[in-house]
């Protein structure tokens, strides 16, 4: 399998300035045309993040590397319906211009049975189901968070008319592992 290579840059400002056309076709691939190059150009990066504590951890991680001018990488999730997918994220400040350089990669890919959960285009209610934004589990309970289809199992989500609302938090787990690499 060749790995995917998704490229992009923000400015001094944070606003997004370029990406490679692997940008483009990830964004089609997963059902996001509202999301490609043109139209997200000299938007801010933190409006394209709708979780706020993953928008707060991802202000500090790029504060952090401005100021030390040390590059940053972790592991993530960015799952479709269909497919589990495990990616790595380096971020690098390009001292000269204030230019941050974000490069994630698709380490592998799981297919799965369709997660109607994670489908944008079902019809939902008003009901929420938190999911982390790193790691793609879902909390069912208290700081209780499992892989997306026994979350859904155990909530019993499949005897529902209409799915609830996917609202992104970060996971302990996952939070930690951030922390830990800010403080490095």
């Amino acid at each position: 399998m060749t790995q995917t290579c998704i490229v992009y840059h923000i400015d001094r400002n944070n606003n997004f300035i370029d990406a490679n056309d692997a940008w483009d076709e990830f964004a089609l691939a997963n059902n996001a045309p509202h999301l490609v190059r043109k139209l997200v150009c000299r938007h801010s990066l933190f409006d394209l993040i709708s979780d706020p504590q993953c928008n707060h951890l991802y202000k500090l991680l790029i504060e952090r590397i401005k100021h030390t001018g040390k590059p940053i990488d972790f592991e993530f999730r960015c799952d479709s319906p269909e497919m589990r997918r495990f990616m790595h994220m380096e971020m690098i400040h390009q001292a000269g211009n204030g230019v941050v350089c974000f490069k994630s990669t698709v380490q592998r890919q799981e297919p799965r049975d369709p997660v109607a959960l994670l489908d944008p285009d079902n019809h939902r209610s008003t009901e929420r189901v938190i999911i982390c934004s790193w790691c793609k589990n879902i909390k069912i309970g208290d700081n209780q968070w499992v892989e997306i289809e026994e979350g859904v199992d155990r909530l019993g989500l499949f005897s529902t008319d209409y799915l609830p609302q996917l609202s992104h938090a970060i996971c302990p787990a996952c939070n930690e592992s951030v922390w830990r690499e800010l403080v490095k």
